[in-house]
């Protein structure tokens, strides 16, 4: 594989890292935590009220307060929901800054700048523990189930607003469920059609609205940026009907949209439904709002009517804004973090980089944080089951080619030479943090026998007729196969095991490309094996996101069965039908999903997972590695240990809203 010239300096990079680690006994020392002993008891329970703790009085920063004073802004108290709930800072908090992160990409959809400006969009309905455990409630008093669980009525706070003072009230779910679910411009897949499929939204009054399933919905999916909550956050109600035909005259949009360069009216409103363009104003729950957006950064300033505050009355965040640094490759953010530039920085950061971090720290006025990655699988390799040359796909779904690959790659060095010994060799499955982790789920297959992988991979025909050392296909052809990338962590790990696959006479090679073609050649299933991480794999996280390891049901891009996951979220209108063992697969996380009975939905949980580790549907690595966090001294109340969980809403679990930096 050949590295573009721009990325030589990264070679350097890593091989500064490797060499300190070969003398830094500091790593070693380094304890790998996935969740941090000292962080408060209230992060695992229900937030209390703000009159729960005797607040009366509210405080705001000082440069709200001249608003106010000025006349552009009411009294804090206004701003606030009647009784606001409370987040309990892990020291208090002070006042001012502007804290300085990096993402690799305008979209903000990725890197620490989602995480710092609250980009996911602060979680309407719950939020996850720091375990990962559980669900509570966030913008919301809470919800419960009909007892068939096909019911969920959620209820919301009274007196939260949208970042321009607006009331946030059901108006916004029956907008988004009537003029958005139901309107096939914008939405051309029917509710009903979805995983899981939505019959109904109704409203009691302002703060109590109701779903109603077409099956039993019992697992939480309230607390996670793919979920009704989201959905819901992207349509505020009182802002986007002036770009809606139901509120509008037709004509005038449609002209309105050709001055913009746009065929027709749904362009237009997905153009102005748009968060992260100031110019466009469109309203949101975060804790900050862009106000400024350049070429190279974009500036995000305190929502004034953000609906949390402290255990003091003090109205969050502490923060005044955050600078989000656009770069150009995401592998620059590494020097970037190194250099001390970053407030913090998480997800992209290379373990084997550790020890070169540790090393900058007094130079680069930061601390290195060692997390728990929160992955099952740092790097899994992926098999297209749905390649396009009937040869190839045969191969790929054998399970013998998949038990082959596992067993030839050697883990404990991939380990040793990448992770310092940290991580866990293993395959993908869940966290050995989740109440369904099984050691045989986790250690299936991963043994280094590289006999065993000659002997499978004989017993399939795929021997080396020509006598060069690589394996022909029963046709006499030579067997090649490349692994599609984007460049990451993930590339040191990839280039150990294709030496390793060659030892066992496999032509394997690596396939770098860009993000974007990265994603365009997945979901159309052109590519012999992928690969990517293995996250979300919590308790909370993984019902949602089972479609990346354990059924074809969701995340297209990230699955070895792209064309069966297009089939089934298109219901049958794209893609290519599973047969009938995949739709058993389908069948059981359906059951996970949907079954109101515990014991029941925990059985099928522990079918797909033994299920994986029999078929290897994707193929581990190693993984809870430990990954480095980069914090800027002048940065507080960062918990020293944590699980970065998911690279785009790693940090939201400990309340960024309540870091805060020096006075300046």
């Amino acid at each position: 594989m050949s590295i573009p010239k721009h990325r030589n300096w990264m070679l350097w990079f890593s091989l500064a890292a490797l060499l300190l680690l070969m003398g830094s006994p500091v790593v070693a020392q380094q304890e790998v935590l996935s969740v941090d002993p000292d962080l408060p008891e209230s992060w695992y329970g229900e937030r209390p009220l703000a009159s729960e703790l005797g607040i009366t009085e509210f405080s705001e920063s000082p440069l709200l307060a001249e608003r106010v004073e000025a006349g552009e802004l009411p009294p804090v108290a206004e701003r606030l929901p009647v009784d606001p709930p409370t987040i309990e800072p892990l020291s208090p908090g002070k006042y001012g800054g502007v804290a300085h992160v990096w993402s690799s990409g305008h979209d903000m959809g990725v890197d620490d700048g989602r995480m710092l400006a609250g980009l996911s969009g602060c979680y309407l309905l719950g939020r996850s523990t720091p375990d990962g455990r559980d669900t509570l409630p966030n913008l919301l008093l809470g919800w419960e189930y009909s007892d068939d669980a096909t019911e969920l009525t959620l209820f919301l706070r009274e007196g939260v607003k949208w970042s321009d003072g607006h009331p946030f009230t059901t108006d916004d779910f029956l907008f988004w469920w009537n003029q958005v679910a139901l309107n096939e411009d914008l939405e051309p897949v029917p509710p009903e059609d979805w995983e899981p499929g939505i019959l109904e939204v109704s409203a009691a009054d302002e703060y109590t609205v109701t779903f109603t399933y077409d099956r039993p919905v019992p697992v939480k999916h309230l607390a996670f940026h793919k979920g009704i909550g989201q959905r819901v956050l992207n349509h505020p109600a009182h802002f986007m009907k002036d770009y809606h035909p139901d509120f509008r005259d037709l004509d005038e949009l449609v002209a309105e949209a050709e001055e913009h360069g746009m065929d027709y009216w749904d362009q237009y409103y997905e153009y102005m439904q748009s968060k992260n363009y100031p110019e466009r104003g469109r309203p949101v729950m975060d804790p900050y709002v862009i106000v400024e957006r350049a070429p190279t950064y974009a500036d995000f300033e305190r929502n004034p009517y953000y609906p949390f505050v402290d255990d003091q009355g003090n109205q969050l965040p502490y923060l005044d804004g955050v600078r989000l640094n656009i770069i150009a490759d995401r592998a620059m953010k590494r020097v970037m973090a190194f250099e001390g530039a970053a407030a913090i920085a998480g997800p992209h950061l290379f373990g084997s980089d550790i020890p070169l971090y540790i090393d900058g720290e007094e130079e680069g006025d930061y601390t290195t944080y060692i997390w728990s990655s929160g992955k099952g699988s740092e790097t899994a390799l992926m098999p297209n089951l749905n390649h396009q040359d009937e040869a190839i796909r045969e191969v790929l779904q054998d399970v013998r080619f998949r038990r082959a690959l596992s067993v030839a790659m050697d883990r404990d060095e991939i380990n040793r030479r990448l992770f310092h010994g940290m991580a866990e060799p293993r395959q993908s499955s869940l966290t050995s943090d989740s109440a369904y982790y099984r050691e045989e789920y986790s250690q299936a297959w991963i043994q280094y026998d590289p006999e065993l992988a000659e002997e499978l991979l004989d017993d399939m025909g795929l021997v080396d007729q020509s006598g060069d050392g690589y394996r022909q296909l029963p046709d006499g052809e030579r067997l090649f196969l490349e692994i599609l990338f984007t460049d990451s962590p993930a590339t040191p790990v990839l280039e150990l095991a294709i030496e390793q696959f060659r030892e066992v006479g496999l032509d394997i090679d690596l396939d770098m490309v860009s993000r974007d073609l990265m994603v365009e050649r997945r979901n159309a299933a052109d590519f012999d094996i992928s690969e990517w991480h293995i996250d979300r794999v919590t308790d909370n996280y993984f019902p949602h996101d089972l479609g990346k390891t354990f059924a074809p049901t969701s995340s297209q891009m990230y699955s070895s069965w792209p064309l069966w996951v297009s089939w089934v979220t298109s219901a049958g209108r794209t893609g290519e039908e599973p047969p009938d063992d995949m739709k058993e697969l389908l069948d059981w996380a359906r059951e996970v999903f949907s079954n109101p009975d515990e014991e029941e939905r925990d059985m099928y949980v522990h079918k797909l997972l033994q299920a994986q580790a029999d078929n290897l549907w994707t193929i581990g690595t190693v993984g809870e590695a430990p990954s480095p966090v980069i914090v800027a001294n002048n940065l507080h109340n960062v918990p020293r240990h944590g699980m970065l969980i998911d690279d785009v809403d790693w940090g939201s679990v400990y309340f960024p809203e309540q870091f805060y930096l020096d006075p300046q």
